[in-house]
This record gives C-alpha cells, sequence and structure tokens, in this order.
C-alpha cells in the first residue's frame, strides 16, 4: 500500500522494522486498536524477506546499524545528519508517523484486520499501480486515527480542524513532489504527530500571557529512544501554536513548519485551565539559547559576531519574504542552535502567505535591487496579509508605526515585510547597543529609548536608521538589507566610547528594575498621563495601542 509511495530504504525500514516493533506495544504509539495496512499486503515480504521478530528497539536498532538497504545514502543532499545512524533511526520513524502517512493505519474490526478491510481501503484509497503524480490518499481514510487521538487527548476542536488543514496541506504538497523524490531528485516533507505522552519534565518558558500559548523545553522520550541519544533528540522545545480565530487563520503551509521555521513535528499540550489539549511545534532546543539571552549576556568587543548574527537573520528573513509575511520578529524568537552567531527564525503565530499579485512585485523588486546592487536599493514592499479583527498584535516595542495608524485610523491591521524590516532595524540596534526590553515591567520610554549610539559604525547606524524609518516605504527591503550588512568590513573594533554606553544603558536599566518589577497579578500595561506604558510580551490585542509611547530618539 503506502509503500509503493516511499523510497525504498523507508519502505524497508517501514516493513522490517516499525510495523513489527509497533505491533508489540501498539498502545505506546497510540495505534491500539489499528492495524497497518501493509501487514496483510503480499507484496511486502518475500521468502527470502520475512519481517523479522525483534526482543527490543535497542536490539531493531544494532540490525538497523548493519542493514544498508534501510539506511539513507551517505550524500549531503539527506541532511547534515545523515552520516550519524543514531539520528538517522530518529529520522526514519519521522517517516512512519508523518501525517500524510497515517492513513495508512486502519482500525481493526473484532481485533483482527480482515480482508474486505483492506479492499475497502483499495477502494477509498482510488490507488493505480502507474501513477504516482495523482493524490491517492484520501482524507476520509485518515479520520478514524484523527478521531482516535482526538479523543484521547480531548484536543480543542479548533486545533482539531488545524491539524486538518496541515495535514491537506502536507498531501498536497508531497504529492506534488513524490514523483521526483521517488527517482532521488527531491526530498519529501515529513511533518510526524507524536503523541504527548513521548515529552517528560516539562519545564514551562516564559509564562503563557495575554492570551499567548504557553511553550515547554522537555526530554523526547518515544518507545525507540535510545541509550545514547543523539543530542538534537533528547531535550526539544515545544512551542504551543496560537489559534486567534479559526475562521480566519490562515492555513499552516508544511514548508514554514520544515523548511522556514525547522521543527520536527508536531504534537498536543494539555492546558489545563481549560483542560483541552492544544498543538505546539516541536523543535530543537537551541543550544546556545535565544538572542535576548545573548544580548543580555555578552558585550562584543569588534562587530563580527553582531555582523553574523545579522547576516544569519536577515537572510531568513529575505528567504521567507518570498513567499511570507513573518508578523512577530524579535530577539527572543531569535534562536541559537548551532553556534552563537548564528540565528533562526521560530513562531509562525502571526505568518502569513504572501498575497500572490504583491510577490511578483516583491520578485521584480528584488531583480531590480540585485542588478543596481547599490545601498538605496528597492525599498519596502507592502506585501501584506489583513487581518478582518482590526486587532493590533505581536510584540512591542517591535511593532512598526504603521500598525499604530492603522488602529487610530480605524482601518484594517496588516502584516507586512516592511513591517518585518522595522523590527529587523530594532535588533540590528539592539545588536550594538545591547539594550533589551523586559516583560517583567512596564517599559519606561526614557529608560529604554533607541536614540544615536555614541561611536558606532557609521555603515551599520545608517542601516539601522533606514530601517527605522516611518515612512514603510522608504525602508529597504531584506535583500538590500543583507548586501549592505555584507559590505562591512570584518574585525573592525568596538569604539571605546560605545563601549562605555553599553555599561551606562546597563546600569540605568538595572537600577530602574530593581524598583519597578511587576509583582503578582499586576497588570502589565498601565496608564501614565495620556499614554499607556507596557510590558513588552506578545499579545494578540494590544490594547490602546494608539497611546503607546514612541521610544525611537532619532533626530
Amino acid at each position: 500500500m503506502l509503500l509503493r509511495y516511499l523510497i525504498p530504504c523507508d519502505a524497508r525500514f517501514y516493513s522490517q522494522y516499525a510495523v513489527p516493533l509497533i505491533e508489540t506495544c501498539p498502545e505506546h504509539f497510540d495505534l491500539d486498536g489499528f492495524r497497518a495496512c501493509l501487514a496483510n499486503d503480499a507484496s511486502t515480504t518475500t521468502d527470502t524477506d520475512l519481517q523479522p521478530t525483534f526482543h527490543d528497539f535497542e536490539t531493531a536498532f544494532h540490525d538497523f546499524e548493519n542493514d544498508s538497504n534501510a539506511q539513507y545514502e551517505m550524500h549531503p543532499k539527506f541532511g547534515r545528519y545523515v552520516w550519524d545512524l543514531a539520528d538517522q533511526w530518529y529520522q526514519k520513524w519521522n517517516v512512519i508517523f508523518s501525517l500524510d502517512h497515517m492513513w495508512n493505519w486502519i482500525p481493526k474490526k473484532d481485533g483482527s484486520t480482515t480482508e474486505d478491510d483492506m479492499m475497502q481501503v483499495d477502494d477509498a484509497l482510488m490507488m493505480d499501480n502507474d501513477t504516482t503524480t495523482k493524490r491517492p490518499f484520501q482524507s476520509t481514510t485518515l479520520q478514524p486515527w484523527l478521531d482516535h487521538i482526538t479523543q484521547r487527548h480531548h484536543i480543542h476542536p479548533d486545533h482539531r480542524l488545524l491539524l486538518e488543514r496541515i495535514y491537506h496541506q502536507l498531501l498536497r504538497l508531497n504529492q506534488t513532489n513524490r514523483p521526483l523524490a521517488l527517482v532521488g531528485a527531491g526530498n519529501i516533507n515529513t511533518l510526524p504527530f507524536f503523541p504527548p505522552t513521548w515529552f517528560v519534565d516539562k519545564q514551562p518558558q516564559r509564562p503563557s500571557t495575554e492570551g499567548m500559548a504557553s511553550s515547554f523545553v522537555a526530554r523526547f522520550v518515544p518507545p525507540y529512544r535510545l541509550t545514547h541519544v543523539p543530542e538534537r533528540w533528547d531535550l526539544v522545545f515545544l512551542k504551543g501554536l496560537t489559534v486567534m480565530d479559526i475562521a480566519n487563520q490562515p492555513s499552516l503551509d508544511p514548508i514554514m513548519l520544515t523548511a522556514v521555521i525547522p521543527a520536527y513535528g508536531l504534537t498536543v499540550v494539555k492546558d489545563e485551565r481549560t483542560g483541552y489539549s492544544q498543538l505546539a511545534m516541536v523543535m530543537k532546543k537551541a543550544t546556545y539559547g535565544n538572542l535576548e539571552d545573548s544580548l543580555e549576556r555578552e558585550i562584543p568587543t569588534t562587530y563580527d559576531k553582531p555582523r553574523a548574527l545579522a547576516l544569519s537573520v536577515t537572510k531568513k528573513i529575505k528567504d521567507i519574504h518570498w513567499e511570507y509575511v513573518h508578523g512577530n520578529v524579535h530577539p527572543r524568537n531569535i534562536l541559537l542552535n548551532f553556534a552563537d552567531y548564528v540565528g533562526d527564525l521560530a513562531d509562525i503565530t502571526f505568518m502569513q502567505r504572501a498575497n500572490e499579485s504583491h510577490r511578483q512585485q516583491q520578485k521584480r523588486r528584488w531583480s531590480e535591487g540585485m542588478h543596481s546592487n547599490n545601498n538605496s536599493g528597492s525599498h519596502g514592499e507592502q506585501e501584506t496579509k489583513e487581518d478582518d479583527s482590526g486587532r493590533g498584535y505581536g510584540r512591542w516595542p517591535y511593532l512598526a508605526p504603521e500598525c499604530k495608524d492603522m488602529v487610530m485610523n480605524g482601518s484594517r491591521y496588516q502584516v507586512t515585510t516592511a513591517a518585518d524590516i522595522y523590527a529587523l532595524g530594532i535588533i540590528l540596534w539592539q545588536l550594538v547597543s545591547r539594550v533589551t526590553f523586559p516583560d517583567n515591567a512596564l517599559v519606561d520610554p526614557f529608560i529604554y529609548r533607541i536614540e544615536p549610539i555614541p561611536g558606532v559604525l557609521k555603515e551599520w547606524e545608517d542601516l539601522y536608521t533606514d530601517c527605522l524609518q516611518k515612512d514603510p516605504s522608504k525602508r529597504p527591503n531584506a535583500y538590500t538589507v543583507y548586501r549592505r550588512l555584507e559590505k562591512i568590513p570584518e574585525h573592525v573594533p568596538v569604539d571605546p566610547s560605545t563601549t562605555e554606553y553599553i555599561h551606562r544603558r546597563r546600569a540605568d536599566i538595572a537600577n530602574f528594575l530593581r524598583d519597578h518589577r511587576l509583582q503578582g497579578d499586576e497588570a502589565s500595561f498601565a496608564s501614565v498621563g495620556d499614554e499607556v506604558w507596557t510590558a513588552s510580551v506578545t499579545r494578540l490585542v494590544n490594547q490602546g495601542l494608539e497611546r503607546y509611547p514612541s521610544i525611537i530618539r532619532f533626530p
């Protein structure tokens, strides 16, 4: 059944390792009462290649280590981890539980799967032995498994619907790419669903506030966990997904979850307040934390690390802007996974696909920017997705000034690439100033002012001031920002006056926080004269946004 749609080494792993092992303890995989269709498929076994019997998962792994027919070729096209067979073992299980493959598990009837069951699945799949370009996987065959996990884990109806939407998107994407993947000319995006029981020792990260989903660091303990666990499969980050309005919620493109925002898969986390479980992305725990923590820990002596971080983050934004708008760029959403000078974007709460016509305009503008290759470049693109709710969401002060204008004018709230560039401009300023904005205190507009930095490199200052232009049409696009960063010379020392400024700002902020940290149930925003002061937290609704003060102090 499914095997004809997998590359040979994955098909072998599925039939020779996964199915026999799952059948020994299906309840640990949320598959009790289910059976793989291929278990009765005569094409999956031969007289000389019968399904083995394993005593445990560790023994199966040792067999896998010696089974080159079940392994990926040691080639970079299979990723940076392909040379580690223990990591391959985990990757293989991701194929097994990818959402678009779960139709292959059907309910047993009276404890067994009959030939009639198999024929019904064949009819439902409408399979054509000679065609892999069609979509043989019908969503109706996934419903029993979806119903099973929804009931078992009490998944919120909105999150169940979101899971179905992701499945349909993944199905379309992979069925388009499958013919190329089967001949080794492309890759299939796997997006598995992991049972929540596979995550233990959950440690809450910053508490859930303002209606946003919670996030955790947890230990990943699937039944197939090895004695010697590859580092990236031990501690993982569970990033809760916030559903704002399921009727208008943008469909989550699997490319966002597998390429743009590198997620291992999905799971659900129980919300103790409601009793429902909600979707969460399973991601690599950032080895070096997030950018905000790094800004608070370190003071650079040269521009090398700020430049490297800025280049990596800008490249991510540049790549996203070909198809999407991120909508919530800030240092806490930039994870330092592989080095303390390389940032990866996280969070897809507000990420949306750009309008097609605007995206074509952007490609033309970027092409013009590549040809002109000068500092002026092409300016702020206005690819947008409209939020009919008209609310100002995101994390202040990374919200662009036009967001406030939209709320004041009563117009529809828009997420734009130009707004992403504004947020990037603040981050570029922070990479030198090392000022961060607290989530546990009201942001005093004087203490946390964004102002000229003494002794800052002229090229750096010009770049972030351009990104912080009040008029979004005057901001450079991400490609132009990237090219200008590339031109900044290496090994430039930080001026002593800049270092002294960093120490002075840190001392002022430390003195302020001693007396102004929020306590207990204190509100995270308050009226101060004619203004509304707020802590720097991500919100679904920024109440009183039109009264938030400006902290930009440039001439």
